[in-house]
């Protein structure tokens, strides 16, 4: 199986994720959400090259979605257990990256249903967006660990998102 041009900006977000584990075991913090932001922007031109060249493939939804679970669930998990070396932030982390791989799951099982105009739960994507930008400009470990339960929970809701 050969691989479509959106499938190399799916190894864009997986590569980024990737990184960002490199960069929070070398204690670059910054640098590691920076990699996590710009997965975020991969993964959301990956969909768009895709449906915009009519490339959409098994393939490519399952790349996306190993690269969704490196990037924002793994190198998040990596990022903050290396940051702030709490025991009680590490088991909040585990069902956090639990969480996001299911939604994942989740969402693959049901995208061959008929296309809705919302998201059951919120999309993984959101905390590539969230946490780096707390690491950035407030590192709180209070606030991220609010943030991973609540963040976790609505993934695995029923919630309706609206798509963007």
């Amino acid at each position: 199986m050969r691989l479509k041009l959106a499938d190399y900006f799916t190894y864009g977000n997986l590569i980024s994720g990737l990184l960002s584990i490199y960069f929070s075991i070398n204690n670059s913090f910054t640098l590691a959400a920076i990699s996590i932001l710009v997965g975020v922007f991969f993964d959301y031109i990956d969909g768009k090259v895709a449906r915009m060249r009519k490339e959409e493939s098994e393939l490519g939804a399952q790349l996306d979605s190993f690269a969704d679970a490196i990037t924002f669930g793994v190198s998040i998990a990596v990022l903050l257990h290396i940051r702030f070396q709490s025991t009680y932030l590490d088991i909040v982390l585990l069902f956090f990256v639990c969480a996001g791989i299911y939604r994942l799951a989740r969402f693959n099982m049901k995208k061959d249903s008929k296309p809705t105009k919302y998201f059951e739960g919120t999309p993984i994507t959101i905390n590539g967006i969230v946490f780096p930008l707390v690491i950035i400009f407030y590192p709180n470990i209070y606030l991220i660990e609010v943030l991973l339960i609540v963040l976790s929970a609505t993934m695995v809701s029923k919630l309706k998102i609206k798509h963007w």
